[in-house]
């Protein structure tokens, strides 16, 4: 669970990942590890040093990252 600092403004929150601004400038804090980032490039990209991980894109499995990697799902006939 995220800590909120005195002045934290929430700009994004998402099953990953929240963005948001305080009076160091902005930042993503990543749900998974709870590493809070300021670096810009972090913020802009939805990246997470200590996951390794750019929030948005397909991720591995079991690292506790949701995986957007598109499923085909058929019914018992074979058909889509």
């Amino acid at each position: 669970m995220m800590q909120e600092r005195m002045g934290d403004r929430i700009a994004r929150v998402t099953p990953e990942y929240v963005t948001g601004d305080d009076m160091q400038g902005r930042w993503i804090h990543c749900r998974k590890c709870l590493m809070r980032s300021y670096n810009p490039n972090d913020v802009d990209q939805r990246y997470c040093g200590r996951c390794k991980v750019f929030h948005e894109d397909a991720v591995h499995p079991g690292n506790g990252h949701l995986d957007r990697t598109p499923v085909v799902v058929e019914d018992n006939d074979g058909e889509l």
